[in-house]
Formats: C-alpha cells, sequence, structure tokens
C-alpha cells in the first residue's frame, strides 16, 4: 500500500497560527479547524516563538499524527510579523490564512473568507462589521482599539475596517507583495 504525503497533494489552504505560550488553546483551535474545514485541501502551521510553556512540544506531538499539521519553531526569534512571514514562507497553499490561536476571533467565518477570496485578494476577519462581535472588552480597550485602528488606516493610507485584526486571508500572490508593520505586538497588513 502506498501513501501520499501531503507534499504531493494540492493544498487550497495554509493557514498560520503564530504562537507563544498558548498550549491550553492550540489544541482545541486545531480541533476546531479540523471540523470546521471539512472538504477542504488545507494545511495547519503552526509558527512557534519557543514558548516555554509546552506549546511548540504540544503541536509536535500533535502532528505525529496528523500530517496536515506541520510546526516551525523559532528559537531566538521573536515577532508576530516576523513569525507570519515565516509562515507565509512555509506555506504550500494558494490562499493563506492568519489567524490567532488563542480563539479571540470567530473562525466559523472562515468559509465566507474562502468564498470573498475568490473576489478579492485580501479578506479581513473584522471585528467591526454589523454581523461580527466582541465580547469581554472594556470600554477603554474598545476605544483603544477604534484608535488604534483609525491610527493604522492614516498609516497604510487605505480604508480598512479593521487593519489590525489577527484573522486575515491572503491569496498567495497578494501575500507575496504584502508588507507588514509591526507595532509591539500587534501588525498592521
Amino acid at each position: 500500500m502506498m501513501v501520499e504525503s501531503t507534499d504531493s497533494l494540492k493544498i487550497d489552504l495554509s493557514i498560520i497560527l503564530p504562537t507563544l505560550n498558548e498550549v491550553e488553546s492550540v489544541p482545541v483551535t486545531l480541533s476546531v479547524l479540523e471540523e470546521l474545514l471539512q472538504g477542504v485541501a488545507f494545511e495547519l502551521i503552526v509558527v512557534d516563538d519557543d514558548s516555554s510553556d509546552g506549546t511548540w512540544q504540544k503541536v509536535l506531538e500533535i502532528s505525529r499524527n496528523d500530517p496536515k499539521i506541520r510546526l516551525v519553531r523559532r528559537v531566538h526569534r521573536k515577532g508576530l510579523s516576523t513569525a507570519i512571514m515565516e509562515g507565509f514562507m512555509a506555506a504550500k497553499g494558494q490562499k493563506l490564512l492568519v489567524a490567532d490561536a488563542d480563539l479571540q476571533h470567530d473562525l466559523s467565518i472562515i468559509p465566507k473568507m474562502l468564498e470573498a477570496s475568490e473576489d478579492h485578494d485580501l479578506v479581513v476577519g473584522s471585528r467591526y462589521l454589523e454581523q461580527s462581535r466582541i465580547s469581554g472588552w472594556s470600554s477603554s480597550r474598545q476605544s483603544l482599539s477604534i484608535y488604534g485602528t483609525r491610527f493604522a488606516c492614516s498609516l497604510i493610507n487605505h480604508k480598512v475596517s479593521d487593519p489590525l485584526s489577527g484573522c486575515l486571508l491572503y491569496t498567495s500572490d497578494a501575500a507575496d507583495d504584502m508588507q507588514c508593520v509591526d507595532l509591539g505586538g500587534r501588525r498592521i497588513i
């Protein structure tokens, strides 16, 4: 019997999950994505900044039983933007999705994002659309996010509903042209 490796299969979607000390949430996130994306040829690339809580070890353990899951462990390299870029470089998919591994974003929007990506090179999982929801944020956290969004839009000189979103879908061509600005743990698309 011959088993085909994921290297020879066509991958439609690469999901990049940058992590740092998220050992509790990563297995849940991976399970949610597996359930959500049944029927989609995808890979999960966890880019870990050498977590001290065992995150990368947990991902490595899970990946031994699931060839769709890959680990990029970054030792002595830190930063969200560079982690995302390394994930892009490792990705094999035609479309690239970046998501936070801590389930702060409603991952159930991914199928809608995939549909929207048929007509757009960049799809933002915005927190500021009518159908979006933000829960558990204090009023000061909401204000900070709104002002941060306005500032980010002024930097990139484009009107984007949520340029600080942690949930983004790019075509691989758009990702090749992407420039990412890191602002102390947050990034601007």
